[in-house]
């Protein structure tokens, strides 16, 4: 947490500037498998996938307050 704090205060604009320049296609996270069916092995996700995700989530399990 001090870290992520320590870098907002430095630039306090790096989030939004990434938000605004980037592509739904640009890799926002890489996961691993567990191999149960196959060997493990690494998976990309996009930033269109992962907001489709929440997306969907949220229809099905809406986060209340």
């Amino acid at each position: 947490r001090r870290l992520c704090e320590e870098a907002d205060r430095r630039s306090p604009e790096v989030f939004e500037n990434q938000a605004l320049n980037g592509h739904g296609d640009e890799v926002a996270l890489l996961f691993y498998t567990s191999g149960t069916t196959s060997e493990p092995k690494g998976v990309l996700l996009s930033h269109h996938n992962m907001l489709t995700m929440g997306q969907h989530l949220m229809e099905v399990d809406p986060c209340q307050e």
